[in-house]
């Protein structure tokens, strides 16, 4: 889903875990967008950073 999220917002996988993905804008500054993976296996954005 991040790669997917990537993809659509034109930001760049800033950090990737087994876990855990951080989307941030190409020039590193701003808000990002952080993805955690649940009990369920599915993934949820959790929280985001402006």
């Amino acid at each position: 889903m991040a790669r997917f999220w990537s993809k659509a917002t034109d930001w760049t996988l800033h950090w990737v875990a087994d876990d855990s993905a951080r989307l941030r804008s190409a020039k590193v500054v701003g808000p990002y967008l952080e993805f955690h993976r649940a009990r369920w296996r599915a993934w949820v954005a959790v929280s985001i950073w402006i």
